[in-house]
């Protein structure tokens, strides 16, 4: 575009942004001085970009134009560690006086040279900058000798790449012009405006947006190659670095059916005018929603044909997350960042329908649920924090999200439970035609869902969201066929005193007496209700897991529990009865060798799904329980407890080349032959690795397993053998499970010799935490990882941004308290402490005497048993 028809653009935008998005939330008070101005709004942005991969720097042009609310001596935008050439302020085609001002945390003040006057203005920056080399703001990164670059901008990373008001309560159109090499592709949000060439380099102005907070903007650029995907009523591809196409298949095959169920579940079409999936390489990691764009690391879109199922359901799931952002999240946009957890746990639930609607043979549901088990764990300490937070603008907004994504989505799912799928489905629907192209706040779709519901819904969801913690729903005997169910908070320390709480539960429980088995629902408004239901043989207080609470029954009720779950109860509560025995042993309800009989039991149990979640709980008392003199007699106690399961599983074969298996039977050897010390297990193994190593069986998950068995025991050759095959591979998937077998061996000088190599240059920022993770998952290996890692920890901060470094903490603490002085001294020290850091040292120390405590108390009772 001319400058002219920029203008033109601009002026049609502003008029445009009156009438269909909502002013921005009041935003700056002198409580926070680092939030933007609510008097001044950004109604529409330009930007534009020359971008040379292969130079180290990039150079652009953003055009701003704002509307003053009311009289005001500055305007305040965000531009974080850029090279700020020209500003220019104009009102009406007349230029005004500008001084700047840079403050902390991004904030670039304009002073104009005499109060501004309510009124709409234009300003227009100049800028340059360094590309980013860990993942954020606009990065470079190598693949093959050539340069490609991707932008992550959520949360606050906008502006770190270009002037702009970086909030995500501004939302406004975009229009993007992007400036490259010509044999360079760029991508960004919407398709090709208009394309023009000159002296080797091509210009194409993309077509405007709709309103977007700047976190949402997409940038990439590289010799990309393209795979279409059929099947849709707008453009859609697949976007990945030269040579990758053929590891698109699965995507493209995928894709089509999940977006159309999902836009036949909010009763309209995908809302933008495109939608590329793109590969990144190197330091991003995760998916990105963006509008149109929507990034992946490879690994996770570009699947070889050798992909075992948990590959692919991941994928699924993925994908039908970012597509379900496309309506909430993109369409409709939070007013700050304290919801950012709606954002995320409302397409993690929205993703869980979708997968299981189109692709019902997928394993993704129970895994899911296994996921939120782990959640309840954590959201039983004492430190545990609520997932809606008055978050300032110098927080890491990131800090919690993990819980946010599963105890929100677990939350949601109980409550559509609770009020029937169409209510939910139809105060979704509200809220998105209520506040479509704007911005909106958990309690806007509280209130959109709660006009069908026949309970308090909103108050019942406000009461998960807004305090910390988990409900106890417990069940004693009231006399006379009665009983009380009753709630409390539930600590999964003993002793520990917290703020008392209340919640509106939807309780669903299920119970069996000499007629059969029934079902029965309240609304648990208060702290106890009373029920009346005759004699009975047990209550189960949580049918299906639907509830995201923690239950007790009387002893005799959980016996008679275990010895009717085979045949009375579903997979899900089976599943769910284990992670609430392990909760209840944490918080010194029943004791260790009791809830050891019950994990026995239950891994004679036929369903995979549940011996999945039994292997969960091993990890549990292998952390806790498993100490240097107690390795043997576990061993023994795993050989019994799992060696029927693998055999009757046909675990102790040798698949054919090629075959899908799925993730339980390499967990299973996994388990016997490095904790059990099975000699079949470890024999199929060998044969697994030698098979993979001579070429005649793809890098299966299976082979995967067997590779990190051999290396457990095996030596420097083996390793030089493992590290050779993962630089001369380009297959993300391959490269990804190598690292994890190069950080699999039980030699100390080996496990160290991994973690130097994770600094080498020739790794990218995913490599190099693969690595580190892979080693420090290894219990025996704690000791020696916090010391590497703290010697290490600015080679480290070179490499990873702070919101990476503020988790180290509850990485390394481990199952004692002796070293949490040291470690609290060392990251709060300097520059090590980072924002978070704080939240990330109280997870740790609430982690470490929950679990050191635990192991005090209850080492001895497991000790008898195995």
């Amino acid at each position: 575009m001319t400058y002219s028809r920029m203008r033109r653009f601009r002026s049609a935008i502003t008029t445009l942004l009156v009438l269909l998005v909502p002013a921005a939330p009041a935003l700056a008070d002198e409580a926070d001085p680092f939030r933007l101005l609510p008097s001044i709004r950004p109604v529409a942005q330009q930007l534009t970009l020359t971008i040379d991969p292969g130079k180290p720097v990039y150079s652009g042009t953003a055009v701003i134009d704002i509307e003053v609310a009311e009289p005001t001596g500055e305007i305040r935008l965000h531009a974080e560690e850029l090279d700020i050439g020209s500003i220019e302020l104009e009102q009406g085609g007349a230029a005004l006086d500008i001084a700047r001002e840079e403050r902390a945390h991004g904030l670039l003040v304009l002073i104009p040279g005499r109060a501004l006057a309510p009124g709409s203005y234009s300003i227009r920056i100049a800028f340059a900058n360094d590309f980013n080399t860990d993942g954020v703001g606009i990065h470079r990164n190598e693949l093959d000798g050539e340069y490609y670059i991707f932008s992550q901008f959520e949360a606050i990373d906008a502006r770190r790449a270009f002037p702009t008001f970086d909030e995500p309560g501004f939302k406004l159109p975009w229009q993007l012009t992007i400036r490259v090499p010509e044999d360079y592709v760029a991508v960004t949000n919407t398709p090709p405006g208009q394309i023009t060439a000159a002296d080797g380099w091509v210009t194409t102005a993309y077509l405007p947006t709709p309103p977007l907070p700047s976190y949402l903007v997409a940038v990439a650029v590289g010799k990309f190659d393209t795979v279409p995907i059929d099947g849709l009523a707008v453009p859609a591809r697949i976007v990945v670095p030269r040579g990758m196409g053929s590891r698109a298949a699965y995507a493209v095959e995928t894709t089509p059916p999940l977006l159309a169920w999902l836009e036949g579940y909010f009763g309209e079409p995908y809302p933008f005018r495109k939608l590329d999936l793109i590969a990144t390489v190197g330091a991003f990691s995760g998916a990105m929603e963006h509008p149109g764009a929507i990034t992946y690391s490879d690994f996770l879109l570009l699947l070889d044909e050798s992909a075992g199922a948990r590959r692919r359901d991941t994928l699924l799931r993925v994908t039908a997350h970012e597509l379900a952002h496309q309506w909430f999240g993109n369409l409709v946009t939070m007013q700050w960042w304290d919801d950012l957890w709606l954002n995320e746990s409302f397409a993690d639930w929205m993703a869980d329908k979708a997968v299981e609607a189109v692709y019902p043979e997928s394993t993704h549901g129970t895994a899911e649920l296994r996921t939120v088990f782990r959640i309840m764990d954590v959201d039983a300490s004492p430190a545990t924090e609520a997932i809606r937070r008055n978050f300032s603008a110098t927080d890491n907004f990131e800090d919690g999200v993990f819980l946010s994504y599963y105890k929100g989505k677990a939350v949601l799912g109980m409550f559509e439970n609770a009020t029937g799928e169409e209510v939910f489905r139809d105060g979704v629907i509200r809220y998105l035609a209520k506040y479509r192209y704007g911005n909106a706040s958990a309690a806007d779709l509280w209130a959109a869902i709660d006009a069908g519901a026949d309970f308090d819904l909103a108050g019942g969801l406000a009461s998960f969201i807004n305090q910390p913690g988990i409900p106890l729903v417990s069940v004693t005997p009231a006399g006379k066929g009665r009983f009380r169910i009753a709630q409390s908070r539930f600590v999964g320390i003993p002793g520990v005193e917290v703020e008392p709480a209340t919640w509106i539960i939807p309780v669903t429980y299920r119970y069996r007496d000499d007629k059969g088995v029934h079902t029965g629902k309240l609304i648990l408004d208060k702290p106890s209700a009373v029920v009346e239901l005759g004699d009975v043989r047990w209550i189960l207080p949580n049918a299906d897991q639907q509830g995201y609470y923690r239950w007790a029954v009387p002893p005799p009720m959980q016996q008679a529990l275990g010895e009717d779950a085979a045949d009375d109860l579903s997979v899900p509560e089976r599943m769910g009865m284990l992670s609430n025995l392990w909760a209840l042993l944490g918080a010194d309800r029943i004791d260790g060798d009791d809830y050891l009989a019950a994990l026995t039991r239950l891994a004679a149990d036929p369903d995979p799904d549940v011996l999945a979640a039994v292997l969960d709980q091993l990890d549990n008392v292998e952390v806790t329980f498993v100490t240097a003199d107690l390795e043997a007699d576990y061993a023994g106690f795993l050989r019994r407890t799992l060696t029927p399961a693998f055999e009757t599983l046909g675990g102790t074969t040798v698949p054919p080349a090629g075959e899908q298996t799925d993730s339980l039977r390499p967990r299973l050897m996994y388990r016997l032959a490095v904790e059990g010390g099975s000699e079949p297990a470890r024999a199929l193994a060998r044969s697994l690795a030698d098979a993979y190593l001579g070429g005649d069986l793809p890098l299966t998950e299976y082979v995967n397993r067997a590779l990190r068995v051999v290396a457990w025991y095996g030596g420097e050759a083996l390793f030089e053998t493992l590290r050779e095959r993962f630089e001369a591979s380009e297959s993300p998937g391959e490269r990804l499970n190598l690292l994890a077998a190069l950080g699999s061996f039980a030699e100390p000088a080996l496990a160290r010799r991994a973690l130097d190599y994770s600094l080498s240059a020739s790794l990218r920022r995913n490599d190099m935490t693969t690595l580190i993770l892979a080693v420090g998952g290894e219990r025996r290996h704690r000791e020696l990882v916090r010391d590497w890692l703290m010697a290490n920890d600015r080679a480290l901060r070179e490499r990873l941004p702070d919101n990476s470094m503020s988790r180290i903490p509850v990485f390394i603490v481990g199952c004692t308290v002796a070293d949490l002085d040291r470690i609290r001294a060392f990251y709060t020290a300097g520059e090590r402490a980072v924002p978070g850091i704080e939240n990330a040292l109280e997870d740790a120390e609430a982690e470490a005497r929950r679990c050191s405590g635990l192991r005090a108390r209850e080492l001895g009772a497991v000790q008898a048993y195995l």
